[in-house]
């Protein structure tokens, strides 16, 4: 049987593919994090970041949780989760504010769900059940408001930084003050 290729191939006479009840399960397409685009990254690109922080936050949290007896401070290493997550988005990747509230969003989620999880399963108290949903709530706001705050500085100190480098230094062949060559640089 003669493989089917995508719509947009090069050759029209193709023939067209089956319909979704004539496919087999070989020919079947799989919704992969690949396809599922949030902002202008797929999805998968924000698993791939935020997966190092919060395995790390999960961690420190437990083993800090176990020695202390208490969730007091565990705020201190969420913050440092999210603004590593907004830093590494607005200085490494160069992305804007929607990409690092989407990436501040999940890496709240996903430790607020892994914490609460916890929580349940060591105290098991069934009001710890209603945790699931208010823990992963809330560290989603607190990720997402602290990626702006975070991101806000980042992208104000990267513009800066960008007009001082292009006021310092030039581009080739043009001299401070906007000369090419001894003659005045035409703007249009």
């Amino acid at each position: 049987m003669e493989e089917e290729k995508e719509f947009h191939s090069e050759n029209d006479d193709q023939k067209e593919p089956e319909s979704d009840a004539g496919r087999s399960d070989k020919n079947e397409d799989n919704l992969t994090l690949g396809k599922v685009f949030l902002g202008s990254k797929p999805l998968g690109f924000y698993f791939a970041l935020i997966k190092f922080p919060i395995i790390f936050v999960v961690v420190v949290e437990i083993v800090y949780f176990l020695s202390q007896k208490s969730f007091n401070y565990v705020w201190i290493f969420d913050l440092v989760a999210f603004g590593y997550v907004a830093a590494i988005l607005a200085k490494k990747h160069r992305l804007g504010y929607k990409e690092i509230v989407i990436g501040g969003g999940f890496t709240g989620l996903f430790i607020g769900l892994f914490v609460a999880v916890f929580k349940l399963i060591y105290f098991r108290k069934l009001f710890y059940f209603f945790n699931l949903i208010s823990e992963p709530a809330i560290t989603t706001l607190v990720g997402i408001f602290f990626g702006i705050a975070v991101g806000y500085v980042l992208l104000h100190i990267f513009k800066t930084n960008e007009k001082i480098n292009k006021e310092t230094f030039p581009p080739f062949g043009e001299k401070k003050g906007g000369e090419l060559n001894g003659r005045r640089k035409e703007r249009g």
